[in-house]
């Protein structure tokens, strides 16, 4: 019914409001991480939207991360992406491993930092297969200079797995 499109904009500019109330007060910012919906990522204008907040709450681009969730190759979608790189954002994918991930698209991505899913990291956790899996699967996104970020994560023993892996950046359920 396109609220999502509404509601997307008014996340980004609450984060944006936060941002610069932020600065405002004298506290170093640190990024907020926003969702950009499939819907508005196939609407080039969204951009527009967007660009016109940074611009409306005078503040640098590197404090609004864009997370977008993994999806299937899509034309549309990735003009999108592609649109968000050219302008200077930080792109996280949202969700790695929980649908379509492909050495194709780790090859070919346009995004800096991967989230692993909670799901990937909860089934893979509990075997030493899956470990490696997951242990490999982060030494290999560094190796190509991606950024991780470890989601759900809720006890000392998966945060130590982790950091051993190489992963230093988690994120709770």
């Amino acid at each position: 019914n396109g609220f999502v499109i509404k509601m997307d904009q008014y996340i980004w500019e609450e984060a944006c409001k936060t941002i610069r109330q932020w600065i405002d007060d004298g506290i170093e910012p640190l990024p907020i991480s926003v969702n950009v919906s499939r819907r508005n990522l196939r609407d080039n204008q969204f951009i527009d939207v967007l660009n016109g907040l940074i611009d409306k709450y005078q503040i640098p681009k590197k404090y609004l991360e864009i997370e977008i969730t993994e999806t299937i190759e899509d034309a549309q979608v990735n003009n999108g992406v592609t649109l968000l790189k050219e302008n200077g954002y930080t792109l996280l994918m949202d969700d790695f491993g929980s649908g379509y991930s492909s050495l194709n698209m780790l090859k070919d991505t346009q995004f800096d930092v991967i989230k692993m899913d909670r799901g990937f990291l909860q089934d893979f956790i509990g075997s030493e297969r899956g470990q490696r899996i997951v242990e490999h699967t982060i030494k290999m996104t560094a190796a190509i200079g991606l950024d991780m970020v470890a989601e759900g994560v809720e006890t000392q023993e998966q945060a130590a797995f982790l950091g051993k892996c190489g992963c230093d950046t988690a994120q709770g359920f």
